[in-house]
């Protein structure tokens, strides 16, 4: 299971992201060569901007990034422990103010204070200048729609902005999140230029048939014991598509923890049945709202037992949903 939970099988999308990261470095290059060699007035600057990568929950995006993030030799830690990329998690609930106090606080700033919203951006971007970082990447990032009058919008737009558009040291973002995060900057003409999409899609029966049973088949590799090959029929395909919403990310644990429970019950084939006992622990759903079991599968809403109500901290629903974790 160790093993399992370590490997990362590439997709379509881990080459969308690794294109929108090349374009973007080169950017940096261009930039930053064109800062240091003292171009020409007449050469345009043109900062930095944002990579939006945007996919429901469940689609993997987090863990393409980690993967992404961790293996490329640009972002490689210093000799001084610094790295040109610093990557964070959205506050929620979310404002422009607690944003910039968690960013000046993990790039070094020790105060016990709440720095204000006017002094806090500044020093973020002293302090990103002076760790040498290039690059922020916020996950999460859908959390600035909790903000829902159009001026917080706006500002929280406009400091990032000024963020990209600085001219001693321009920073470049990555915002990750659910889809409503596309509407990021669309009210700015000027921003809506220095924002670029890669979306996650979401998969299609049976479009995306073979790209499953590769799946199945590499983790079955790492499970050699267990006969992984004879229960991916076109049927049980579309079960395990339609039991995870058609979001790869959870495929992926669905598969592994099929696999799990085959292994944990000292069985050598894996069967409808391994699908469904672990559907079951992850969401307690009855058997006749488990897809792997009911002859109706086509109609049961699954979102209803993977997602869970989100509540603020007076308990009170606050209209968002989560993925349910796995057990």
């Amino acid at each position: 299971m160790t093993a399992m939970r370590s490997i990362h099988i590439p997709t379509a999308n881990d080459l969308a992201l690794k294109a929108a990261v090349d374009s973007m470095l080169d950017s940096i290059v261009v930039e930053v060569g064109q800062q240091h060699e003292g171009a020409a007035a007449n050469a345009a600057f043109r900062g930095g901007y944002a990579v939006l990568i945007v996919a429901p929950a469940g689609a993997g995006k987090t863990q393409a990034l980690r993967r992404m993030l961790a293996e490329r030799p640009e972002f490689k830690p210093r000799e001084d422990g610094s790295r040109p990329i610093h990557s964070t998690v959205a506050p929620s609930p979310f404002t422009l103010s607690t944003l910039g106090n968690k960013l000046a606080r993990e790039l070094g700033y020790q105060t016990n204070r709440v720095i204000r919203e006017a002094q806090v951006w500044p020093l973020v971007h002293s302090l990103l200048a002076d760790r040498g970082v290039r690059i922020v990447h916020i996950d999460e990032a859908q959390h600035a729609d909790q903000m829902r009058d159009m001026t917080s919008i706006q500002k929280v737009e406009s400091t990032l902005k000024g963020l990209m558009q600085a001219a001693g040291w321009p920073i470049w973002l990555i915002l990750s999140g659910l889809p409503e995060l596309k509407r990021f900057c669309q009210e700015d003409p000027s921003m809506n230029r220095r924002v670029r999409v890669v979306e996650f899609p979401t998969l299609a029966f049976p479009d995306d048939v073979t790209a499953v049973r590769k799946t199945v088949e590499q983790f079955g590799l790492l499970a050699s014991f267990i006969d992984c090959k004879t229960v991916m029929t076109d049927d049980v395909v579309h079960r395990l598509m339609h039991g995870a919403l058609y979001q790869y990310g959870i495929i992926t644990e669905m598969v592994q923890d099929a696999i799990g429970e085959c292994a944990r019950t000292g069985d050598k084939v894996l069967t409808e049945i391994h699908f469904a006992e672990a559907y079951g622990a992850r969401t307690n759903a009855p058997d006749e709202q488990n897809p792997f079991l009911s002859p109706y599968f086509k109609r049961i809403d699954v979102s209803k037992a993977l997602y869970v109500e989100e509540v603020d901290e007076d308990g009170k629903p606050t209209g968002r949903r989560s993925l349910r974790g796995r057990k």
